[in-house]
């Protein structure tokens, strides 16, 4: 395995990767591994390079974008299909500008997070706002998006449940705030209840231009 890259290498790093030297896929490699020893203001410093352009707080939070591996973009349970609860795609959705994250359950128990993203965020109070639509969904006691810290899963908030809405578009909005002793922000969408996830979920749930507004 690769040496995490010290704090007197990154100029280097960002320098090698403006270059061409280091091509994307060792730059989120290193952005990954930046992550996994909690370096998270180097992490996101090397993955804004590796962008070339300005993120907003939650990235990719429209689903235009297909996923990156790596980096601060949306994680996906590393499962074969025959073992997932849920196939994920980011079909044109009928409803919106664009494409949208689409999420198909099946039944099957569901590994935990269905999706998270990790938020590098200075303290504050900051709004989360975002849209969703369910069409015969089964999903026990419903699904949150929940907010913790990255260092220690200490628990911040979580929306309400999201149930079945009939395939009607509905908004969601949650405040956030973020405690001076949270590194990192980690953002996943979750069961309320663990065991509604152990018992299996069916229908479909839609998500799209999720946002966080900074305070």
């Amino acid at each position: 395995h690769a040496r995490v890259p010290g704090q007197e290498a990154l100029p280097f790093l960002s320098a090698a990767l403006a270059s061409g030297l280091i091509g994307p896929d060792q730059g989120l490699a290193m952005v990954s591994q930046l992550k996994s020893a909690r370096r998270w203001l180097d992490a996101q410093g090397l993955w804004l390079k590796l962008l070339g352009q300005p993120s907003p707080l939650i990235y990719n939070g429209d689903f235009e974008q297909g996923f990156l591996r790596g980096g601060f973009d949306w994680e996906l349970p590393d499962l074969p299909p025959y073992r997932s609860g849920v196939t994920v795609q980011q079909p044109m959705t009928e409803g919106t500008q664009g494409r949208a994250l689409a999420l198909s359950f099946n039944g099957r128990p569901l590994a935990l997070p269905v999706i998270a993203q990790t938020l590098v965020l200075f303290p504050g109070v900051y709004q989360l706002n975002g849209r969703y639509m369910s069409r015969h969904l089964r999903a026990g006691n419903g699904l949150i998006w929940a907010f913790s810290c990255a260092d220690g899963d200490a628990p911040l908030t979580h929306t309400g449940a999201l149930a079945d809405t009939v395939g009607r578009w509905q908004d969601f909005s949650l405040p956030v705030e973020v405690p001076a002793t949270c590194g990192a922000v980690q953002m996943r969408l979750t069961t309320a209840l663990k065991s509604d996830a152990l018992a299996g979920l069916s229908g479909d749930l839609y998500f799209d231009n999720i946002r966080l507004k900074a305070p």
